[in-house]
Parts: structure tokens; C-alpha cells; sequence
């Protein structure tokens, strides 16, 4: 028929609470995922479009998820810089905070196991 499908309508609220958000280690590029096992991310990002403001009414759904995945960032700046995850754990903006304290907890623990296993022996 030649016409262009019609736009995807802008996610429910239900459907942003799962969507999954990493960020690339290397661009800090923003990737929107639909779950945690998607191979493929439904959208990315760049910094310098997550820190434009744009249109508080705008409906579309690629701003629905840009809007979506600045609140994420923001999030995730706001964490301990070593223990921030990256886009290979992509997490819901809601479990954040704890991805980030479980991936503290496991250097935590690497960093004890280390000192062990460094550590002088007695005679």
C-alpha cells in the first residue's frame, strides 16, 4: 500500500517500570532494553540528548523512552562510581539501587579476599 506504518504509541506505565537501561562504558550512551535477557536495545541514547529539557508535553515514544532513560541516568550518576553497572547488567530504574549495592558488596569481597591472600604469614 506505500504508507508508512503509523508510530508506536508512547509505552504504558506499566511497560516503562520494566524497561531495563544500561549505559555503555565507553559513550555513555543510555540503551533501552525490554527486559533484562533482550539482546537488542530498543533505543540509545547519547549524553548531550538526555541533557536537553524538550517538550514537557511531548508524546511520542521515542521521547517517552529519552525522558525515561535521562531519569535513569540521572539515577545512575548519583550512585558510588565503582559500583555502577554498566550496559552488559542492564537493570529497571527501580532496582538500581540495589544492582549497585550488590556489585559494591561483591568488591567488597574480592578486595577481602585479596588483602587474605596477600597478606604476610605468620611463622
Amino acid at each position: 500500500n506505500g504508507l508508512p506504518p503509523p508510530p508506536l504509541a508512547p509505552p504504558s506505565a506499566a511497560e516503562l517500570e520494566a524497561l531495563h537501561f544500561g549505559v555503555s562504558p565507553h559513550t555513555r550512551y543510555v540503551h533501552v532494553f525490554a527486559s533484562s535477557t533482550s539482546d537488542v536495545s530498543m533505543a540509545a541514547f547519547p549524553p548531550h540528548e538526555l541533557a536537553l529539557d524538550g517538550d514537557s508535553c511531548a508524546t511520542t515514544r521515542r521521547e517517552v523512552l529519552r525522558r525515561a532513560a535521562s531519569a535513569f541516568l540521572r539515577s545512575w550518576e548519583a550512585q558510588p562510581a565503582h559500583c555502577r553497572p554498566f550496559a552488559e547488567l542492564p537493570c529497571t530504574l527501580a532496582s538500581l539501587p540495589q544492582q549497585c549495592e550488590g556489585l559494591r558488596q561483591v568488591i567488597n569481597e574480592g578486595r577481602a579476599h585479596s588483602r587474605q591472600r596477600h597478606a604476610p604469614r605468620s611463622a
